[in-house]
């Protein structure tokens, strides 16, 4: 930028900490409501309710719902930097609304309203993993997905994989096998290890997430170094007219 200007310059490792951060209070306050929960106050109540991870339209789902809308921003942003190479374009613009959606998903509980859609067979639900059927469409769409960018995948750079496979691996471990077999605890009725599991799901969840921002700004930072968002100047004067 022209010298002298002001620059916005997001660090990656900044952004992860202050990311952590607030993931770390979310979990203290998540742990410390199924305390008092335990010690009989509802889990109705203020403090129980808008820091349960596992209940929605709190301030947990707002958190897990932003960090997927940062994550977006961020592949909206990567694919126009690169919007030279149609192919890299493409790949990311579909990354980033697939993000957009997952946002909305989790705010609104899409994939909740879909389990009621999939009509599995009675011996399949006795399976650990259909015991929420929304998550076969949603593992279809991961194998899809991982078909389309395989060779895109393995083009990015090695330290670029690596998080972004670790990444997915503590995102889908959470968000698919952690649920899976949160659903299994809950109908069996053991509901100390459910809570446990719950907790444990939310938090691989969000770690994954958090590497997710924190390697996207990395590769921004690394190979997208010219670029800058500007705001124009209206052509008029400020307060001026003719």
């Amino acid at each position: 930028m022209d010298q002298g200007s002001d620059e916005l310059v997001i660090q990656p490792r900044r952004a992860a900490q202050w990311f952590l951060g607030i993931l770390a209070a979310l979990l203290f306050f998540h742990i410390i409501g199924y305390v008092l929960e335990a010690a009989g106050v509802s889990k109705d109540q203020g403090m129980v309710r808008f820091f349960d991870m596992n209940r929605e339209y709190n301030f947990p789902t707002f958190f897990t719902a932003q960090l997927m809308f940062i994550s977006s921003l961020l592949l909206f942003a990567i694919a126009f930097g690169e919007r030279q190479d149609k192919g890299s374009f493409r790949r990311w613009m579909g990354l980033a609304a697939i993000f957009l959606f997952l946002s909305a998903d989790e705010i609104s509980g899409i994939h909740e309203q879909l389990s009621m859609l999939v009509v599995l067979p009675e011996n399949w639900k006795r399976l650990v993993f259909f015991r929420y059927p929304w998550v076969i469409p949603y593992l279809l769409l991961a194998a899809l997905l991982a078909v389309v960018y395989w060779q895109f995948f393995f083009k990015l750079p090695e330290r670029t994989r690596l998080y972004l496979a670790l990444a997915a691996c503590l995102y889908l471990g959470g968000a698919v096998v952690m649920e899976s077999f949160s659903g299994f605890l809950a109908e069996s009725g053991r509901w100390r290890s459910w809570k446990i599991i719950v907790t444990l799901e939310e938090l691989l969840e969000n770690l994954g997430l958090v590497i997710f921002i924190y390697t996207l700004i990395s590769y921004a930072g690394n190979r997208l170094s010219s670029f800058r968002i500007r705001f124009g100047a209206s052509s008029e004067k400020a307060g001026g007219g003719e």
